[in-house]
C-alpha cells in the first residue's frame, strides 16, 4: 500500500469513529462492562471490511490498466 493509500485508509478510520461517536451521543448510549469488548471487536470487523475495500479497489484498478494496456495494444 502507498502511503497515500494509506493516509486515506486512516482518514476514513478517524471519520467512522466520529461517525460512530456521533451516534451514540445522539442515543445518549451509557457503556456497560462489556462495552470496552464489544466496541474493540466492531472495530477489528470495520477495519477489516476497509482493508478488503481498499484491496478491491487497488486490485480492479491493475484490471483496469492491464485491460486498457491490452485494448490500445491489440
Amino acid at each position: 500500500m502507498t502511503h497515500v493509500d494509506h493516509n486515506a485508509v486512516e482518514l476514513s478510520e478517524k471519520a467512522d469513529i466520529l461517525d460512530v461517536t456521533a451516534l451514540v451521543d445522539d442515543y445518549g448510549w451509557q457503556p456497560s462492562d462489556g462495552a470496552a469488548a464489544l466496541e474493540e471487536k466492531l472495530l477489528q470487523e470495520l477495519n477489516g471490511l476497509e482493508k478488503n475495500t481498499v484491496r478491491s479497489v487497488i486490485s480492479a484498478d491493475r484490471q483496469v490498466g492491464s485491460i486498457t494496456s491490452e485494448l490500445e495494444n491489440g
